[in-house]
């Protein structure tokens, strides 16, 4: 079972944050081969665990050096909107450390607005770790 830990001098301010990759999923790959497409290996990235976001989130920076296609759209709500926006979502792979993938997830692209990551790590992510967030300590532990 992979664990990933991580202190920060404030994780208050910082949150939970770990670097991953985010590349096309298996499937996506497997579907192009035969055409003879290959597509973009996966991109190390910043990335947040949020716990208040339901999908796992794009920056459109990293879309684009992924160089992927949409595969459908999703609506969002935000706190900052009052209707649901209808975002472009996309079939990736989320590669951890040591090896450790989740793959063929639905990940939306949303702008994130001058943040220090790329990716927000959703609940469609989380509902296979625990996570624990201890505050006093600044420190985090994700395990799968």
């Amino acid at each position: 079972m992979p664990v990933y830990k991580s202190s920060v001098p404030d994780l208050a301010a910082v949150g939970p944050f770990i670097q991953i990759a985010i590349g096309p999923s298996r499937e996506l790959i497997a579907a192009f081969a035969p055409l003879g497409v290959q597509l973009s290996p996966p991109h190390a990235v910043a990335a947040l665990i949020d716990t208040g976001a339901h999908t796992t989130v794009l920056s459109p920076d990293l879309v684009t050096r992924l160089g992927i296609q949409p595969v459908g759209t999703a609506p969002i709500s935000t706190l900052s909107t009052t209707s649901s926006l209808l975002c472009d979502r996309y079939h990736v792979n989320i590669y951890f450390e040591e090896g450790f993938v989740v793959e063929n997830i639905f990940a939306i692209e949303a702008p994130m607005g001058g943040v220090p990551y790329q990716c927000l790590i959703g609940r469609d992510v989380m509902r296979f770790a625990t996570l624990l967030y201890d505050g006093p300590a600044n420190q985090f532990v994700l395990t799968f």
